[in-house]
């Protein structure tokens, strides 16, 4: 951030009392809002007094236990140990076991033969596939265990042989007339429906039946519960008019009967609201849980001969930013071509300053207008770095960082010990895009935040030029150890004093976190400030573009 043009106090106390508001209103909705109690209060008897008892009438009965993805954590510690080759996971498979019946992910047989399941990948991504078991006509419950599990090698030299070791065991039991299931996830739950965030595995999942009308909503609770026609598919219906069908009402215990202000209606306030988190479901959205949307674009190479043929945002350094903020109970989902919108290639440009107009040119023409306000929007570029407003609406919802290996290498040249680490590279990348990310999510400087971030005294390249280099050097080394308790990817600062500042890079450059506010005295909590709302709103400033 850099100078800083004030709007009058009058309008900055009006926008602070409009946020305030929009907050308080968000958090009763998200307090108030029956989320599950639909299912509740239909059901109260009805196991009793039933008007069709039956739960497959209409065909064979099966159960489908769908696994959408399967995140392996764990990988930025393994980056921050040195070595040359960038580190995979061991292999791990899926074994499941419903009703007695045991389903082995590592083997997989064919027509065409057999062969290994195994996974070897950090990140599955979305759809890796689907199990179904049949399942006796009329079975009320089925009992599922689901478990992760990991070939590590054990013994040394020639005694060396691979042994299962459990990564993640989850037991569910799933009730064939509500199509709920209960156990180690279950409705409403800390990590959402569906979603089960381990120690060792971040998983999501569904479970369903055969259904005729294939709506996802089960026979008995069609005829017994909602009194719709089970032959008709209800995923296609809206019958009270208010945005998203019975289907979608119906799994997340809204009354689709009733209608709701879906299009406003924001329970986890992560600014998506419910029409959206419905149109973006098969991206494992969860309207009770919070997610925030990025879209990528990268740039074409230079040409030089010791970068990149392309600047993108490395899938290691997804996986490492998406394993921060899943400990924080939030979903980062980024799409550099996965969902159809990102991985776009841009043409070069040596560099991306503010006052170029360049960012605005790939924001109008290469982000859709349909995404703005939904999805954040991201640039890797050759040389560059700033989150700053490029819709009149002055949002900021659009940031670009540096992708070159051969900017990194210039930016640690003092630090041979990091420069010499190709794995460096990848947690560099995220820290950068965490950093420019956090302004998006409100993460700013003083006084609308936090002094700590981005304060050029830590730049002395940036200090005005009447002043002295001792001057300069006096003022970097106060404010570096003045902030050196805020540890956050959002300090410019290093890790305290200036010695160690000539032997440590920044917090921006090496730190993947936001800082907790548990450092002592000058620290905050990032992470209990960030808004995921913020991208969409007008800041209460206006932020002149840098001009050197």
């Amino acid at each position: 951030m850099d100078k800083i043009k004030l709007l009058n106090n009058k309008n900055i106390k009006i926008v602070a009392v409009l946020v305030a508001a929009t907050i308080v209103i968000s958090g009763l909705y998200a307090l108030f809002l029956p989320k599950h109690n639909y299912l509740e209060e239909k059901n109260k008897g009805k196991k009793e007094k039933t008007s069709d008892n039956r739960i497959s009438p209409l065909t064979d009965q099966a159960l489908f236990f769908e696994i959408k993805r399967i995140r392996r954590r764990g990988l930025e510690e393994e980056m921050r140990k040195f070595g040359r080759n960038l580190p995979k996971p061991n292999p791990y498979y899926v074994v499941l076991n419903i009703d007695g019946t045991e389903y082995d992910g590592s083997k997989i047989e064919s027509a065409q033969g057999s062969g290994s399941g195994t996974i070897a990948d950090w990140d599955t991504g979305y759809g890796y596939g689907k199990i179904i078991k049949d399942a006796e006509e009329e079975q009320e419950i089925s009992e599922i265990t689901f478990k992760i599990m990991e070939i590590q090698s054990k013994g040394i030299l020639f005694f060396k042989r691979n042994v299962p070791m459990e990564l993640e065991s989850l037991h569910l039991t799933y009730d064939y007339r509500t199509g709920r299931w209960e156990g180690d996830d279950y409705f409403n739950d800390s990590d959402g429906y569906g979603h089960y965030f381990g120690e060792n595995c971040e998983i999501w999942f569904d479970i369903h039946q055969t259904d005729y009308d294939e709506d996802e909503i089960p026979y008995w609770a069609e005829v017994n519960i909602l009194g719709t026609d089970p032959k008709v598919d209800d995923s296609k219906l809206d019958p009270d008019n208010d945005g998203v069908p019975t289907s979608w009402e119906w799994k997340w215990g809204y009354d689709p009967f009733s209608p709701e202000n879906h299009t406003q209606l924001d329970p986890d306030v992560d600014g998506l609201s419910n029409v959206v988190e419905y149109k973006l479901e098969k991206w494992l959205t969860n309207p009770f849980y919070k997610d925030i949307f990025i879209e990528v674009d990268g740039m074409k190479g230079s040409g030089k001969r010791k970068d990149l043929p392309y600047y993108m945002f490395p899938e290691e350094s997804q996986e490492m930013l998406m394993d921060k903020f899943a400990r924080h109970a939030i979903t980062v989902h980024i799409d550099d071509g996965c969902m159809g919108g990102g991985g776009e290639l841009l043409p070069f440009v040596e560099s991306i300053s503010q006052e170029s107009g360049m960012m605005q040119k790939f924001y109008k023409y290469h982000f859709a207008d349909d995404r703005k306000g939904i999805f954040h929007y991201a640039v890797i570029a050759y040389a560059s770095g700033f989150c700053h407003p490029q819709s009149y609406g002055n949002r900021y919802d659009t940031f670009t960082i540096s992708g070159s290996k051969e900017v990194f290498s210039r930016v640690f040249m003092p630090y041979p010990r990091y420069r010499f680490n190709p794995r460096t590279f990848y947690i560099w990348m995220a820290s950068l895009f965490m950093h420019e990310l956090g302004h998006s999510l409100g993460l700013m400087p003083a006084p609308w935040y936090c002094g700590g971030i981005d304060n050029i005294s830590m730049v002395p390249g940036r200090l005005p030029d009447n002043m002295s280099f001792i001057e300069k050097m006096k003022a970097r080394n106060h404010a570096i150890e003045y902030w050196a308790n805020y540890v956050s990817c959002m300090n410019y600062g290093n890790s305290g004093g200036p010695l160690k500042g000539i032997l440590k890079p920044s917090y921006a450059w090496m730190v993947l976190d936001y800082s907790d506010g548990t450092h002592g005295e000058h620290d905050y909590n990032d992470w209990a400030h960030i808004d995921l709302t913020y991208f969409q709103k007008s800041a209460p400033f206006v932020e002149d573009s840098f001009v050197s």
